[in-house]
């Protein structure tokens, strides 16, 4: 996503193929509200949503204080802050609902995404969006909601996305248990990350050194993480070179 440091993979990818990484977790901190879906970095700060509680979207320094609030729609699950058009936030609802709208809550448009919405992300001039529901699919989207392609996410129950340089990450949050996938756009796995002590990562952002998730809850408050992501030994010896590219 946007002006991050990333690691470019180029290889040649088996689809079928799931390693097994690391996840070191380095700070943690208590967000206010229950049922937390959604996770974005964005300016250094992190957005959440929390559904079916208060509507709202809170901001967080990654410290842990909340900054501010934005006023959202009924059952809002993923949240992207975007850079087309810059300055906007792209929302999707378990009512399947995408909209985008400003930061402080105006709706700019909306469309019927293909299902219950669990998460949602944008790059390369398109949108992703993922649902634990209907298959449990990711599919790529227009701006304007048309279909580019799809595919069955690699667990068993889709969360968040984040896009970074070209490729996604992926929260799966099954009942018990969970992992965040680094993919690319078309659903080749290149590394799992298994969370550590049964935690189900409802959503998963990517700040240019740390992936951060949160785990699922339906207490008042839960925790947000941030973690190193060490990748599996064998992952780098079957994909080739990496290297680090700034954009």
């Amino acid at each position: 996503m946007k002006n991050r440091v990333f690691f470019t993979v180029v290889a040649l990818l088996v689809a079928s193929s799931v390693f097994a990484g690391t996840l070191n977790v380095v700070s943690s901190f208590l967000s206010r509200k229950y049922w937390r879906k959604g996770l974005e970095y964005a300016g250094g700060y992190l957005y959440t949503t929390s559904n079916y509680t208060d509507n709202t979207i809170h901001v967080y320094s990654t410290a842990g204080s909340l900054v501010r609030t934005i006023r959202t729609l009924a059952s809002s699950m993923g949240v992207e802050v975007s850079n087309a058009p810059k300055g906007h936030i792209w929302v999707c609802t378990y009512s399947s609902l995408v909209v985008l709208m400003t930061t402080t809550g105006s709706v700019v448009t909306s469309f019927s995404g293909p299902a219950a919405g669990y998460g949602i992300t944008s790059g390369g001039g398109y949108l992703y969006f993922s649902s634990a529901r209907s298959g449990n699919y990711v599919w790529q989207l227009t701006t304007a909601g048309s279909i580019v392609r799809s595919f069955r996410g690699p667990g068993s129950f889709n969360g968040g996305l984040d896009w970074v340089n070209g490729y996604l990450w992926l929260a799966d949050w099954p009942a018990a248990g969970g992992r965040l996938y680094y993919m690319t756009t078309t659903g080749s796995v290149i590394d799992s990350f298994p969370t550590p002590g049964a935690q189900r990562p409802a959503g998963c952002t990517w700040d240019g050194n740390y992936v951060w998730y949160h785990h699922y809850t339906m207490a008042e408050t839960g925790w947000c993480f941030r973690a190193k992501a060490i990748f599996s030994s064998v992952a780098p010896a079957s994909l080739g070179k990496i290297k680090s590219i700034y954009r």
